[in-house]
C-alpha cells in the first residue's frame, strides 16, 4: 500500500514533536500530502477557582495556525510534499478521526502521549482512541 496522504496530530508536546520529526524522515523525498492537524477544545470558558474567564477561541486558533504555518515553511525544503495545516475544534480523537475520513488519509500519525494530565498512562487516551477507531492505519510515535 502506497502512503500518499498522512494526517499528523500535533499539539506541541514532546511526543508530537517526535512524531513530526519521524514523519518528515518517513516522507523523505516522496511526493506526499501531509495534513498537520491541531485540535483545540470547544469550550471558550475556563473556571479558575471561583472566577470564570472567557477565552478568545478565534485568537487561539489564529495563533495555532500561525505557528503551524511558520513551522511548515521549512518542512518541505527540497522535498516534493504538500503541507496543509488545520486547526479543528472539539474532542481531539473524534475530530482527528472525522478529518482522516474526510481527506481519505492513508495513515494517521500521533505521539503516544499529549499534553494531558495523565502522563503516567502507557498510551494516551487520544492515541488509544485513534488506534481503535481510525479509518486508516495509525502510527504512534514514542
Amino acid at each position: 500500500m502506497a502512503v500518499k496522504k498522512i494526517v499528523l496530530a500535533f499539539e506541541g508536546s514532546e511526543d508530537s514533536k517526535k512524531a513530526l520529526d519521524w514523519t518528515m524522515e518517513f516522507v523523505g523525498q516522496s511526493a506526499m500530502e501531509l495534513h498537520i492537524v491541531t485540535v483545540q477544545e470547544a469550550s471558550g470558558v475556563v473556571a479558575l477557582e471561583a472566577d470564570y474567564q472567557v477565552i478568545d477561541m478565534d485568537k487561539i486558533r489564529g495563533e495555532w495556525l500561525k505557528q503551524l504555518n511558520e513551522m511548515s515553511k521549512t518542512l518541505c525544503d527540497g522535498r516534493s510534499c504538500t503541507i496543509r495545516n488545520r486547526v479543528l475544534e472539539g474532542d481531539a480523537a473524534e475530530e482527528l478521526i472525522r478529518y482522516a475520513k474526510e481527506v481519505q488519509a492513508d495513515m494517521l500519525i500521533c505521539g503516544s502521549r499529549g499534553l494531558g494530565n495523565f502522563a503516567s498512562l502507557l498510551l494516551g487516551s487520544v492515541a488509544h482512541k485513534l488506534v481503535t477507531y481510525a479509518p486508516c492505519p495509525v502510527m504512534v510515535i514514542k
